[in-house]
């Protein structure tokens, strides 16, 4: 028996929508009165963090009472889109805890808003691996479930799941920016991780919607696959956008985390002035440090030469890693094939290569930075979910464009040993010889990635029909005569 064809909801905005869509203007008209009220007492508060509350306040009222385009489908995940990924980074960053703080007189509900920010309830659920599973997992709840089609005969359940979306997304929102003070903000790695992991669930689920529907229901095909490609697409362009914002946030913080720095040296250094003499740290400041420090400090600005090291050396692992993961599954997927020798081949020395630079980074005590190889790793996964022409199958294309990504990354680690190489007459711990040799072998590389890629290009790209003999042509005309 085939199931009937299930809309995502009641037709036309119930009382339930109606509500949140009256309450979501209401916040957003409180939040604009918040900074209208600092602006008038002195204080300053950013325009563009208004337009960005309002645009978010109304993208989720239009949402939750309008009527976006498509098929039934694909209206749904229009409004999931907006509801629970798009909305929750606008109004993130508009910082729209940091605005109540400031505006709230000294008081009773100041402080208990500041208790409840710090408290350890709020900072369970904004572990950012926590409030991904919140959010995704309920996705993959609803939609891979019968959950979904209930709700087109249940207005109280369709308006329960709606607002579990908007609280989930703003949850997971405001965990992985980490933008407004609660009580423990999580590093940048852990949330950008978080947002690649989350990211990945997310497109892996629409790539499932795009040929099967939810259990229960029976959209047409091209509703279907509309509404998927909604959600693969437009999910991969809000994460996007949560990864320039934690970018911008991170280099904001750290810029003043180096201003900071910068004050604290100029106040320990000797200030000399002409009419006054010399002008030494307080009292209070002696007794903190318990030394005068009487001389200029050097600069504090850019990172020792081992800092360096240490960053350089552990980009290029991170690099290795992606790189022998992507040219394992490459010989695994080509075994048997006219290439499969030549990937297998090549697999094996990337292999080594790494192996290599792990035995260089213990040679130069330099420290394996864990998270940026998992995050390379999960990197690579991540980048199998590139269409290339496909949406659900691997199409000839993915070839060619790993192949193109083994050659960034021989030519990259060509120039690590190129460069360690000339400094190894400063450095006894650097083996020259080694390093030649694994020079030579990138170049070798190089040259037969290079030779691969042109074959597999030509094959792919510029396919040659073969033409027949002029001799079978002629004998063909011939016998018709």
């Amino acid at each position: 028996m085939t199931p009937a064809h299930v809309h995502p909801g009641p037709a036309g905005p119930g009382p339930a929508e109606l509500v949140v869509g009256a309450a979501v203007l209401l916040v957003t008209v409180g939040y604009l009165a918040a900074a209208g009220r600092l602006r008038r007492r002195g204080d300053s508060w950013p325009l563009a963090r208004d337009g960005s509350f309002a645009a978010g306040g109304l993208g989720m009222a239009w949402a939750t009472v309008g009527d976006p385009w498509g098929g039934p489908f694909t209206q749904h995940v229009v409004r999931h889109l907006v509801v629970a990924m798009v909305a929750p980074l606008l109004f993130v960053a508009a910082h729209p805890l940091t605005l109540a703080l400031r505006a709230l007189a000294p008081g009773g509900v100041r402080r208990r808003l500041v208790a409840v920010a710090h408290s350890g309830a709020v900072a369970l659920v904004l572990f950012p691996p926590l409030a991904a599973v919140l959010d995704v997992g309920g996705l993959w709840l609803l939609y891979r479930t019968e959950l979904f089609a209930a709700t087109a005969h249940r207005p109280l359940l369709h308006s329960a799941v709606q607002v579990h979306m908007a609280a989930a997304g703003l949850l997971f929102t405001f965990a992985v920016c980490g933008l407004d003070p609660v009580r423990r903000r999580w590093s940048l790695c852990v949330r950008g991780a978080t947002v690649l992991a989350a990211g990945t669930a997310h497109a892996v689920l629409a790539r499932t919607l795009y040929s099967r529907p939810p259990p229960g229901t029976a959209f047409t095909t091209a509703d279907l696959r509309l509404g998927a490609q909604w959600m693969y697409y437009g999910g991969d362009l809000a994460e996007a956008g949560l990864a320039v914002l934690m970018g911008v946030a991170w280099y904001a913080g750290a810029g003043r985390a180096r201003a900071r720095r910068r004050r604290r040296g100029c106040e320990d250094e000797v200030v000399d002035r002409p009419s006054r003499g010399t002008r030494r740290p307080s009292q209070d400041s002696r007794n903190r440090r318990g030394i005068m420090n009487t001389t200029a400090r050097p600069p504090l600005d850019g990172p020792t030469r081992q800092k360096r090291l240490v960053i350089y050396l552990n980009d290029h692992l991170a690099g290795a890693t992606a790189g022998v993961e992507l040219a394992r599954r490459m010989a695994q997927e080509h075994h048997g094939s006219p290439h499969g020798e030549t990937l297998e081949s090549l697999r094996k020395e990337i292999s080594q290569d790494r192996q290599a630079l792990v035995r260089l980074l213990a040679d130069l005590d330099v420290p394996v930075r864990r998270y940026k190889t998992y995050g390379a790793w999960l990197g690579e996964k991540a980048a199998r979910l590139k269409p290339n022409g496909r949406l659900l199958r691997r199409s000839g294309l993915a070839l060619l464009v790993e192949l193109e990504a083994l050659r960034l990354g021989a030519q990259g680690k060509a120039s690590l040993w190129r460069g360690l190489l000339a400094a190894s007459a400063q450095d006894s711990r650097l083996d020259a010889d080694r390093l030649e040799e694994l020079l030579r072998r990138a170049v070798g590389q190089i040259k037969t990635l290079d030779s691969l890629h042109a074959r597999v290009a030509t094959t792919l790209l510029f396919p040659t029909t073969r033409r027949e003999p002029a001799s079978t042509r002629t004998a063909e005309t011939s016998s018709s005569t």
